[in-house]
Protein backbone atom coordinates (compact mmCIF):
# COMPACT_ATOMS: atom_id res chain seq x y z
CA UNK A 1 0.00 0.00 0.00
CA UNK A 2 1.39 3.46 -1.00
CA UNK A 3 1.93 6.31 1.53
CA UNK A 4 -0.88 7.91 0.06
CA UNK A 5 -2.83 5.54 0.80
CA UNK A 6 -2.09 4.79 4.15
CA UNK A 7 -2.93 8.39 5.34
CA UNK A 8 -5.97 8.42 3.78
CA UNK A 9 -7.10 5.14 5.54
CA UNK A 10 -5.59 6.57 8.67
CA UNK A 11 -8.19 9.46 7.85
CA UNK A 12 -11.36 7.26 7.72
CA UNK A 13 -10.43 5.52 11.10
CA UNK A 14 -10.64 8.51 12.75
CA UNK A 15 -14.00 9.65 11.28
CA UNK A 16 -15.02 6.31 11.71
CA UNK A 17 -14.19 5.77 15.49
CA UNK A 18 -15.70 9.80 15.82
CA UNK A 19 -12.27 10.35 17.18
CA UNK A 20 -11.60 13.31 14.44
CA UNK A 21 -14.20 15.46 15.79
CA UNK A 22 -12.19 15.13 19.39
CA UNK A 23 -8.43 15.73 17.67
CA UNK A 24 -7.38 19.08 17.62
CA UNK A 25 -7.78 21.04 13.81
CA UNK A 26 -3.74 21.53 13.82
CA UNK A 27 -3.46 18.11 13.50
CA UNK A 28 -5.90 17.62 11.23
CA UNK A 29 -4.38 20.32 9.25
CA UNK A 30 -0.89 18.78 9.46
CA UNK A 31 -1.78 15.26 7.76
CA UNK A 32 -4.04 16.82 5.08
CA UNK A 33 -0.73 19.09 4.10
CA UNK A 34 1.30 15.63 4.59
CA UNK A 35 -1.41 14.13 2.35
CA UNK A 36 -1.25 17.04 -0.10
CA UNK A 37 2.93 16.59 -0.37
CA UNK A 38 2.98 12.91 -1.06
CA UNK A 39 -0.01 13.18 -4.04
CA UNK A 40 2.41 15.83 -5.47
CA UNK A 41 5.27 13.39 -4.93
CA UNK A 42 3.32 10.49 -6.58
CA UNK A 43 3.15 12.71 -9.36
CA UNK A 44 4.71 11.04 -12.98
CA UNK A 45 6.96 13.64 -15.05
CA UNK A 46 4.48 14.96 -18.08
CA UNK A 47 7.78 15.56 -20.40
CA UNK A 48 11.12 14.67 -20.40
CA UNK A 49 13.66 16.54 -22.90
CA UNK A 50 17.40 16.88 -23.16
CA UNK A 51 19.70 20.03 -22.17
CA UNK A 52 20.27 22.07 -25.19
CA UNK A 53 22.04 25.25 -25.98
CA UNK A 54 18.74 27.01 -26.20
CA UNK A 55 16.01 25.08 -24.53
CA UNK A 56 12.18 24.84 -25.15
CA UNK A 57 10.03 24.04 -22.32
CA UNK A 58 6.20 23.83 -23.42
CA UNK A 59 2.96 24.31 -21.66
CA UNK A 60 0.01 24.51 -23.21
CA UNK A 61 -3.28 24.42 -21.80
CA UNK A 62 -5.41 22.01 -24.62
CA UNK A 63 -9.23 21.89 -22.42
CA UNK A 64 -11.75 24.14 -22.27
CA UNK A 65 -12.02 26.88 -19.58
CA UNK A 66 -10.91 30.60 -18.51
CA UNK A 67 -6.52 30.88 -18.13
CA UNK A 68 -6.13 33.22 -15.67
CA UNK A 69 -2.03 32.82 -15.38
CA UNK A 70 0.70 31.00 -15.88
CA UNK A 71 3.79 30.73 -13.80
CA UNK A 72 6.74 28.79 -14.13
CA UNK A 73 9.18 27.27 -11.05
CA UNK A 74 12.10 25.63 -10.35
CA UNK A 75 12.88 22.95 -8.22
CA UNK A 76 16.17 23.92 -5.99
CA UNK A 77 16.87 21.25 -3.47
CA UNK A 78 13.15 21.32 -1.57
CA UNK A 79 11.82 24.56 -2.30
CA UNK A 80 10.94 26.17 -5.36
CA UNK A 81 12.20 28.85 -7.23
CA UNK A 82 9.81 31.61 -9.17
CA UNK A 83 11.11 31.96 -12.64
CA UNK A 84 8.39 34.19 -14.32
CA UNK A 85 4.69 34.77 -14.81
CA UNK A 86 2.35 35.71 -17.57
CA UNK A 87 -1.14 37.33 -17.50
CA UNK A 88 -3.75 38.37 -19.72
CA UNK A 89 -4.45 41.08 -17.58
CA UNK A 90 -1.30 42.00 -15.83
CA UNK A 91 1.62 41.07 -18.40
CA UNK A 92 4.76 38.89 -18.33
CA UNK A 93 6.76 39.63 -15.46
CA UNK A 94 10.50 37.60 -15.33
CA UNK A 95 12.89 37.18 -12.65
CA UNK A 96 15.84 39.14 -11.77
CA UNK A 97 17.77 36.18 -12.08
CA UNK A 98 16.52 35.20 -15.45
CA UNK A 99 16.19 38.16 -17.24
CA UNK A 100 18.08 38.19 -20.87
CA UNK A 101 17.64 34.31 -20.91
CA UNK A 102 13.29 33.62 -20.51
CA UNK A 103 11.76 34.06 -24.14
CA UNK A 104 8.20 32.99 -24.20
CA UNK A 105 7.78 31.71 -27.74
CA UNK A 106 4.23 32.36 -28.49
CA UNK A 107 3.27 35.74 -25.89
CA UNK A 108 -0.29 36.39 -28.18
CA UNK A 109 -1.77 33.44 -27.33
CA UNK A 110 -3.91 32.65 -24.15
CA UNK A 111 -3.30 29.36 -23.90
CA UNK A 112 0.39 28.95 -24.43
CA UNK A 113 3.36 29.87 -22.23
CA UNK A 114 6.08 27.92 -23.55
CA UNK A 115 9.30 29.47 -22.89
CA UNK A 116 12.87 29.19 -24.25
CA UNK A 117 16.01 28.92 -21.96
CA UNK A 118 19.09 30.55 -23.68
CA UNK A 119 23.02 29.86 -22.63
CA UNK A 120 21.89 27.25 -20.41
CA UNK A 121 24.55 25.25 -18.21
CA UNK A 122 24.47 22.67 -16.44
CA UNK A 123 22.86 24.69 -13.33
CA UNK A 124 19.35 24.41 -15.42
CA UNK A 125 19.51 20.70 -14.99
CA UNK A 126 16.24 19.97 -12.70
CA UNK A 127 12.56 19.82 -12.30
CA UNK A 128 10.43 22.95 -13.72
CA UNK A 129 6.74 23.00 -12.77
CA UNK A 130 4.26 25.15 -15.10
CA UNK A 131 1.16 26.28 -12.87
CA UNK A 132 -1.68 26.97 -14.72
CA UNK A 133 -4.50 29.02 -13.23
CA UNK A 134 -7.54 28.26 -15.00
CA UNK A 135 -11.45 29.45 -13.48
CA UNK A 136 -13.55 26.59 -12.59
CA UNK A 137 -10.92 24.26 -12.44
CA UNK A 138 -8.45 25.67 -9.94
CA UNK A 139 -4.42 25.46 -10.99
CA UNK A 140 -3.36 23.15 -12.99
CA UNK A 141 1.05 21.59 -12.51
CA UNK A 142 2.59 20.10 -15.45
CA UNK A 143 5.80 18.70 -14.58
CA UNK A 144 9.32 18.70 -17.13
CA UNK A 145 12.36 17.07 -16.55
CA UNK A 146 15.47 18.52 -17.67
CA UNK A 147 17.79 16.00 -18.20
CA UNK A 148 21.90 15.94 -19.15
CA UNK A 149 22.38 12.70 -20.90
CA UNK A 150 20.56 12.24 -24.08
CA UNK A 151 17.70 9.13 -24.04
CA UNK A 152 20.30 6.71 -25.77
CA UNK A 153 19.70 4.06 -28.65
CA UNK A 154 16.16 2.65 -28.01
CA UNK A 155 15.61 -0.60 -30.32
CA UNK A 156 12.01 -1.29 -31.43
CA UNK A 157 10.67 -4.54 -30.96
CA UNK A 158 7.97 -4.21 -34.04
CA UNK A 159 7.21 -1.53 -36.98
CA UNK A 160 3.68 -0.27 -37.72
CA UNK A 161 2.87 1.76 -40.31
CA UNK A 162 -0.75 4.16 -40.50
CA UNK A 163 -3.01 5.79 -42.86
CA UNK A 164 -3.69 9.70 -41.98
CA UNK A 165 -7.12 10.17 -40.32
CA UNK A 166 -7.22 6.28 -39.73
CA UNK A 167 -8.12 5.20 -36.33
CA UNK A 168 -5.32 3.02 -34.91
CA UNK A 169 -4.42 0.32 -31.78
CA UNK A 170 -1.44 -0.51 -30.29
CA UNK A 171 -1.07 -3.68 -28.26
CA UNK A 172 1.25 -4.18 -25.65
CA UNK A 173 2.14 -7.46 -23.41
CA UNK A 174 4.62 -8.18 -20.81
CA UNK A 175 6.41 -11.49 -21.07
CA UNK A 176 7.48 -11.77 -17.47
CA UNK A 177 5.64 -14.00 -15.26
CA UNK A 178 4.77 -11.62 -12.46
CA UNK A 179 2.38 -9.90 -11.05
CA UNK A 180 1.89 -6.04 -12.44
CA UNK A 181 1.88 -3.19 -10.26
CA UNK A 182 1.94 -0.41 -12.91
CA UNK A 183 2.08 0.08 -16.53
CA UNK A 184 3.86 3.74 -18.05
CA UNK A 185 3.08 4.61 -21.43
CA UNK A 186 5.42 7.08 -23.19
CA UNK A 187 6.28 8.42 -26.52
CA UNK A 188 9.57 9.57 -27.51
CA UNK A 189 9.82 12.02 -30.63
CA UNK A 190 11.29 14.90 -31.41
CA UNK A 191 14.06 14.81 -28.78
CA UNK A 192 11.62 14.95 -25.66
CA UNK A 193 9.78 12.07 -24.62
CA UNK A 194 6.05 12.43 -23.51
CA UNK A 195 3.91 10.57 -20.83
CA UNK A 196 0.67 9.69 -22.33
CA UNK A 197 -1.15 7.46 -19.42
CA UNK A 198 -0.49 5.69 -16.76
CA UNK A 199 -2.25 2.94 -14.01
CA UNK A 200 -1.05 0.56 -11.38
CA UNK A 201 -2.52 -2.06 -9.36
CA UNK A 202 -4.79 -0.51 -7.38
CA UNK A 203 -6.61 1.95 -9.72
CA UNK A 204 -7.06 0.23 -13.06
CA UNK A 205 -8.38 3.78 -14.74
CA UNK A 206 -5.59 5.58 -16.51
CA UNK A 207 -4.72 8.72 -15.67
CA UNK A 208 -3.15 10.63 -18.69
CA UNK A 209 -0.47 13.59 -18.83
CA UNK A 210 -1.03 17.52 -20.01
CA UNK A 211 -0.18 16.56 -23.35
CA UNK A 212 -2.03 16.74 -26.51
CA UNK A 213 -3.64 13.24 -25.82
CA UNK A 214 -7.42 13.97 -26.52
CA UNK A 215 -7.83 11.52 -29.24
CA UNK A 216 -5.52 8.87 -27.48
CA UNK A 217 -7.22 6.35 -25.10
CA UNK A 218 -5.74 3.65 -22.55
CA UNK A 219 -7.20 0.56 -21.26
CA UNK A 220 -5.53 -0.99 -18.45
CA UNK A 221 -7.98 -3.06 -17.31
CA UNK A 222 -5.44 -6.12 -17.72
CA UNK A 223 -2.15 -4.80 -16.66
CA UNK A 224 -0.50 -7.62 -18.35
CA UNK A 225 -2.23 -6.79 -21.72
CA UNK A 226 -2.06 -3.29 -22.41
CA UNK A 227 -4.10 -1.73 -25.19
CA UNK A 228 -3.67 2.02 -26.82
CA UNK A 229 -6.06 3.87 -28.92
CA UNK A 230 -5.14 6.46 -31.22
CA UNK A 231 -8.33 8.47 -33.47
CA UNK A 232 -7.31 10.27 -36.41
CA UNK A 233 -3.90 9.00 -36.81
CA UNK A 234 -1.86 11.96 -38.65
CA UNK A 235 2.16 12.81 -38.57
CA UNK A 236 2.02 14.06 -35.51
CA UNK A 237 1.63 10.69 -33.69
CA UNK A 238 4.63 9.47 -35.34
CA UNK A 239 7.52 8.39 -32.93
CA UNK A 240 8.50 5.43 -30.45
CA UNK A 241 5.97 4.21 -28.06
CA UNK A 242 7.35 2.81 -24.83
CA UNK A 243 4.94 0.52 -22.69
CA UNK A 244 6.78 0.22 -19.19
CA UNK A 245 5.83 -2.58 -16.86
CA UNK A 246 6.99 -2.11 -13.59
CA UNK A 247 6.85 -6.37 -11.82
CA UNK A 248 7.27 -7.53 -8.55
CA UNK A 249 10.35 -8.82 -10.13
CA UNK A 250 11.87 -6.31 -12.16
CA UNK A 251 10.87 -3.92 -14.93
CA UNK A 252 10.14 -4.51 -18.70
CA UNK A 253 9.61 -1.60 -21.85
CA UNK A 254 8.03 -2.75 -24.89
CA UNK A 255 8.46 -0.41 -27.85
CA UNK A 256 6.60 0.11 -31.11
CA UNK A 257 8.04 2.17 -33.77
CA UNK A 258 4.65 4.44 -35.62
CA UNK A 259 5.15 5.98 -38.81
CA UNK A 260 2.89 7.41 -41.47
CA UNK A 261 2.87 5.30 -44.75
CA UNK A 262 1.88 6.27 -48.35
CA UNK A 263 -1.65 4.60 -49.03
CA UNK A 264 -1.08 2.42 -52.22
CA UNK A 265 -3.38 4.23 -54.58
CA UNK A 266 -2.08 7.44 -54.41
CA UNK A 267 1.48 6.10 -55.84
CA UNK A 268 0.57 5.95 -59.69
CA UNK A 269 -0.52 9.68 -58.86
CA UNK A 270 3.46 10.24 -57.31
CA UNK A 271 4.49 9.06 -60.06
CA UNK A 272 2.72 10.67 -62.71
CA UNK A 273 3.33 13.46 -60.65
CA UNK A 274 6.59 13.08 -61.00
CA UNK A 275 6.86 12.23 -64.82
CA UNK A 276 5.11 15.41 -65.83
CA UNK A 277 7.20 18.02 -63.52
CA UNK A 278 10.62 16.05 -65.51
CA UNK A 279 8.85 16.81 -68.68
CA UNK A 280 8.11 20.53 -68.05
CA UNK A 281 11.65 20.91 -66.46
CA UNK A 282 13.05 19.73 -70.09
CA UNK A 283 10.41 21.93 -72.20
CA UNK A 284 11.70 24.82 -70.06
CA UNK A 285 15.65 23.74 -69.87
CA UNK A 286 15.16 23.28 -73.93
CA UNK A 287 13.16 26.64 -74.30
CA UNK A 288 16.22 28.36 -72.24
CA UNK A 289 18.98 27.39 -74.15
CA UNK A 290 17.06 28.05 -78.03
CA UNK A 291 16.32 31.40 -76.35
CA UNK A 292 20.02 31.90 -75.58
CA UNK A 293 21.22 30.78 -78.86
CA UNK A 294 19.60 33.22 -80.76
CA UNK A 295 20.17 36.02 -78.62
CA UNK A 296 23.64 34.67 -79.17
CA UNK A 297 23.15 34.79 -83.18
CA UNK A 298 21.56 38.12 -83.15
CA UNK A 299 24.48 39.66 -81.20
CA UNK A 300 26.77 38.41 -84.18
CA UNK A 301 25.37 39.99 -86.73
CA UNK A 302 24.82 43.44 -85.21
CA UNK A 303 28.34 42.80 -84.17
CA UNK A 304 29.39 42.03 -87.86
CA UNK A 305 27.26 44.94 -89.29
CA UNK A 306 28.54 47.40 -87.09
CA UNK A 307 32.26 46.41 -88.42
CA UNK A 308 30.71 46.86 -92.20
CA UNK A 309 29.81 49.79 -91.76
CA UNK A 310 32.79 51.40 -90.39
CA UNK A 311 35.07 49.90 -92.86
CA UNK A 312 33.06 51.41 -96.11
CA UNK A 313 33.92 54.89 -96.95
CA UNK A 314 30.97 57.19 -97.02
CA UNK A 315 30.48 59.89 -100.11
CA UNK A 316 28.41 61.94 -98.32
CA UNK A 317 31.19 62.37 -95.09
CA UNK A 318 33.93 63.11 -98.04
CA UNK A 319 31.92 65.75 -99.49
CA UNK A 320 31.28 67.38 -96.43
CA UNK A 321 34.55 67.35 -95.93
CA UNK A 322 35.43 68.72 -98.89
CA UNK A 323 32.86 71.75 -98.37
CA UNK A 324 34.14 72.19 -95.32
CA UNK A 325 37.61 72.51 -96.51
CA UNK A 326 36.64 75.62 -99.00
CA UNK A 327 34.34 76.90 -96.85
CA UNK A 328 37.64 77.36 -94.46
CA UNK A 329 39.28 78.31 -97.93
CA UNK A 330 37.09 81.66 -98.45
CA UNK A 331 36.78 83.00 -94.93
CA UNK A 332 39.42 85.46 -94.56
CA UNK A 333 40.81 85.62 -90.63
CA UNK A 334 40.23 88.39 -89.08
CA UNK A 335 42.71 90.62 -87.61
CA UNK A 336 42.44 91.66 -84.28
CA UNK A 337 42.94 95.58 -84.02
CA UNK A 338 45.84 97.06 -81.86
CA UNK A 339 44.80 99.98 -79.39
CA UNK A 340 46.77 102.46 -80.12
CA UNK A 341 48.12 104.47 -77.79
CA UNK A 342 49.24 108.63 -78.27
CA UNK A 343 51.21 109.97 -75.84
CA UNK A 344 50.85 113.84 -75.73
CA UNK A 345 53.59 115.81 -74.16
CA UNK A 346 52.66 118.97 -72.34
CA UNK A 347 55.57 121.47 -72.22
CA UNK A 348 55.49 123.88 -69.41
CA UNK A 349 55.42 127.76 -69.95
CA UNK A 350 58.16 129.72 -68.19
CA UNK A 351 57.46 133.28 -66.78
CA UNK A 352 61.05 133.82 -67.16
CA UNK A 353 61.62 133.18 -70.96
CA UNK A 354 58.69 135.51 -71.42
CA UNK A 355 60.23 138.18 -69.86
CA UNK A 356 63.67 137.92 -71.87
CA UNK A 357 61.97 138.17 -75.33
Amino acid sequence: MKESDKCLHFLYTLYTYRLLEKMQITIVALCLLFLQQIIANDRIVDTTVVLRKNLDLECIYHEEGVIIQFDWAKVVESSEEQLCSISRTYGKDITEKYKGRVRFLNEGSSSDASLRLTDTSDDDIGIYYCYITTFAKGTIKKIIDVRADDFGKITASSHRTFRNHETITLNFHCTLKAKVKQITVKKLSHGKMDTIAFCNDEIHTPRYGLNDIKHISLNCSSLCNVTLGIQNFTSKDEGLYICNFTTEKGNEATVVNVSNEVHLSLIPFIWGGSAIFAVIAIIIFTTLCIKRKHKHEEKEKTLQSKVNFRSKPSINNTTNSAEEEVFYANVQPKMRREKQVIFVSVLPTSTSSSAIH
